[in-house]
């Protein structure tokens, strides 16, 4: 099973409209009858202000509370990743790829009790291997879990990329694929810097730094797991062109046509200055 199962996860952007969703079936297909036997991860369609984006459901409680329990919360946040995996599902089997959505707890994601940020204690993947062996496209809500009483949780923001690593770790595999909106890991927000450079290979560590302060490409805890796991990570997008995705992983890049300084993040209203003295 190591040797064709793949582990690929779908970020709300790539997932936000049904041109987008139709991309991401026919890159799962394609890969479904090579021969691999894809495990997809997605996430919330879209971002704050989509109609299913996880935001947008939060808004919708806080409307009516000023504090909703986290309980409460949990449930109503993870309905982005129902929608996203079930719509995904469907799309897969129009194009003729036999699929099948499955919640967090169907799957067996077990996690402690911390509402809103709780942390995987195991992954029970023994459905997961009945549906792969039957053939079947697993589609998995990331983001969520369940408790050990059966209570319904969620993994904090970002919480879909720690799904992908611990589903890749579960399955023994040595590498998780995170298509985003952007083709690879860039040395600064393109948005922000249109000169900015992909980098082709980054260490954990590197990234873990980078998304702690600011870099917005995938969690943190997703990557100490990683590291912990010994899972490489692999950055790209559907539409990456002649870009070559991002590789995270135990190597350091060999630094070869590359400056000292190998990205920059930011943070919104926070300057920090460190000093090596």
């Amino acid at each position: 099973m190591k040797s064709q199962v793949v582990v690929h996860k779908y970020g709300g952007t790539t997932l936000k409209d049904p041109r987008q969703l139709r991309n991401c079936g026919e890159n799962i297909c394609r890969e479904y009858k090579s021969g691999k036997r894809p495990v997809v991860v997605v996430s919330a369609m879209g971002r704050n202000g989509d109609p299913y984006a996880t935001d947008t459901f939060i808004s919708l409680a806080y409307a009516i509370s000023p504090a909703p329990a986290a309980r409460e919360l949990d449930l109503l946040m993870a309905c982005g990743e129902l929608v996203s995996a079930t719509l995904l599902a469907v799309q897969l089997q129009e194009l003729g790829c036999a699929a099948m959505a499955l919640t967090g707890s169907q799957v067996g994601i077990i996690t402690d009790e911390n509402h809103g940020n709780a942390e995987i204690q195991a992954v029970e993947i023994k459905r997961i291997r009945q549906v792969l062996e039957a053939g079947i496209i697993p589609v998995i809500c990331g983001f969520q879990g369940v408790t050990a009483s059966g209570e319904l949780t969620t993994l904090g923001r970002g919480g879909s990329d720690i799904t992908a690593v611990a589903m890749a770790a579960a399955l023994k595999l040595d590498s998780a694929t995170i298509y985003t909106d952007v083709p690879a890991i860039k040395t600064a927000d393109p948005k922000l810097v249109k000169g900015a450079r992909p980098i082709y290979q980054l260490h954990y560590q590197e990234i873990l730094e980078m998304a702690v302060e600011g870099a917005r490409v995938i969690h943190p805890r997703a990557v100490e797991r990683a590291m912990a796991d010994d899972i490489r990570l692999v950055i790209t997008s559907l539409t990456n062109g002649s870009t070559a995705p991002t590789e995270i992983g135990p190597r350091h890049s060999t630094g070869k046509g590359e400056g000292i300084i190998r990205a920059i993040t930011h943070i919104i209203g926070i300057n920090q200055y460190k000093f090596d003295l």
